[in-house]
């Protein structure tokens, strides 16, 4: 897994939550397993259920909803970084 192999080299995950193989709060725990401090911000473009809004909420894992602007991205990027 790139994660465990390159984990000194990555800042920050950015991912969507829907993903076709893998969903985003199954990466969320391998991410937690290797380097539980890596800032991760999902991204959908679907609504969530309440109980993934909520494990979300408990995690402090921080939630882009779509459409997006560059402006926005850059600026949730930019907090998460500093939260580190």
């Amino acid at each position: 897994m790139i994660l465990r192999e390159q984990a000194k080299d990555i800042d920050l995950v950015l991912t969507d939550i829907v993903m076709p193989t893998f969903n985003g709060m199954s990466l969320y725990n391998k991410i937690q397993e290797t380097n539980p401090d890596l800032p991760l911000v999902f991204m959908t473009g679907y609504p969530l259920d309440a109980e993934t809004r909520s494990q979300l909420e408990e995690q402090s894992v921080t939630l882009l909803q779509k459409p997006l602007t560059l402006e926005t991205i850059a600026r949730t990027l930019r907090k998460a970084l500093d939260r580190q």
